[in-house]
């Protein structure tokens, strides 16, 4: 049901509605109570049926004046309560990207944290390549026309480079579209992505969105496990930005076999637009605790993850190991921990703590990356649509 929240769980231009429909609550709640009220105009629904767009204005309006002529009747009571539900669904949802997802798919956008090996091939392109003996898994990366130097621009953390979070953003983005729509010709409005990415400047938007497609575009992948390989490119030889600002790109069929349809996780909107100046590991821990939170659906450790992991999804932060050994306690504190906690603290989605990983209770926050590493970290997501309380029931 919709409660009324705090201007941290809501979108401000959401609030007047959220109100509304508490206050329609009470009301109900005073009938069924037998402190007949009168019951509401229905103008307030259709007003929010018309920003979701999801609830047609007739269906509001057939529950609301049935539940107006018969106000005491439980089925119209349970119907107006299911319509509640669903109005408070969908404004979650607002605040969510559908993003797919499956084990090739994470395993190019997520399990690629530090690639140590590197080799030029004969074709001048550069090649990474890790490989995990305990799953029985490798995973090798192609940059083709890069530079050595340039090497940084790969998606991973490559000799303490990392692509930049900007191109990340743009293959998220990619893989909504084409979630969305199905195609390998993608299409959208420079303005569009400038609105989703929270840019302002569209010379600079129109420049970034250049180099980003032209860094993907020269990316191809193989995965391999037991269970069998998966090679693609991402680029399917046409990329362009018209003067009006129509941005298409096209990606190839193999990369379209490894997107699922029906197989999703809950982006917040919220990873677009962060400030990864400010902020540069950000978006990777709400990528990292997104996809942690769709696999671990339904179990105990749903919202609950341990430090390390989500250390290994922060490509920009430095290894204990590259810092520890020239460097005092306290540089190793200023350089790995407090911007863990920094950028935690800025995620608005959700809201976090340190917790026992054997008893599960809150640890205050640690000053030594011995203490700091052993620790868990237990979230609480604000708004998630996986988190919608149980559909009202009055028996």
């Amino acid at each position: 049901m919709v409660k009324k929240a705090g201007k941290d769980k809501i979108d401000p231009k959401d609030e007047a509605i959220i109100e509304v429909l508490a206050r329609m609550e009470d009301m109900i709640l005073d009938i069924l109570e037998g402190n007949v009220t009168e019951v509401p105009s229905p103008d307030i629904l259709i007003e929010t049926a018309k920003i979701l767009k999801n609830i047609s204005n007739d269906r509001i309006l057939e529950v609301v004046k049935t539940f107006r002529d018969h106000p005491d009747d439980l089925e119209n009571v349970k119907r107006f309560f299911r319509l509640m539900d669903e109005i408070e669904r969908q404004l979650r949802l607002r605040k969510y990207d559908r993003l797919p997802q499956g084990e090739n798919l994470n395993a190019f956008l997520h399990t690629i944290p530090r690639l140590p090996k590197g080799r030029k091939r004969q074709d001048g392109s550069f090649e990474l390549i890790d490989t995990n003996k305990s799953k029985k898994t490798e995973k090798s990366m192609i940059m083709r026309n890069q530079k050595p130097e340039d090497m940084g621009q790969l998606l991973g953390a490559v000799l303490a480079k990392r692509i930049r979070p900007s191109a990340i953003k743009l293959t998220y983005y990619l893989l909504k579209k084409v979630f969305e729509e199905g195609k390998t010709l993608i299409t959208f409005e420079l303005p569009e992505y400038m609105e989703v990415r929270g840019l302002k400047d569209r010379r600079h938007a129109r420049k970034q969105l250049l180099e980003d497609m032209e860094t993907l575009s020269g990316i191809s992948f193989e995965f391999s496990s037991p269970r069998g390989k998966c090679h693609f490119s991402i680029y399917g030889g046409f990329r362009s930005i018209s003067k009006r600002g129509t941005v298409q790109y096209r990606i190839t069929p193999e990369f379209l076999q490894v997107i699922p349809q029906k197989q999703f996780l809950f982006l917040p909107k919220e990873f677009f637009m962060i400030d990864d100046r400010q902020n540069p590991h950000a978006y990777s821990l709400i990528s990292k605790l997104s996809l942690h939170k769709h696999l671990n659906h339904g179990r105990k450790n749903e919202n609950v993850i341990s430090i390390r992991s989500l250390l290994e999804s922060c490509h920009a932060l430095p290894t204990h190991e590259e810092v520890a050994g020239s460097e005092t306690d306290r540089h190793v504190y200023e350089r790995i921990i407090q911007p863990f906690e920094r950028d935690m603290d800025s995620i608005r989605s959700f809201s976090w703590e340190y917790t026992d990983p054997v008893s599960g209770k809150k640890k205050s926050r640690p000053t030594d990356y011995d203490s700091f590493i052993s620790l868990n970290v237990t979230i609480y997501w604000k708004d998630h649509p996986r988190e919608l309380p149980p559909t009202f029931d009055l028996e």
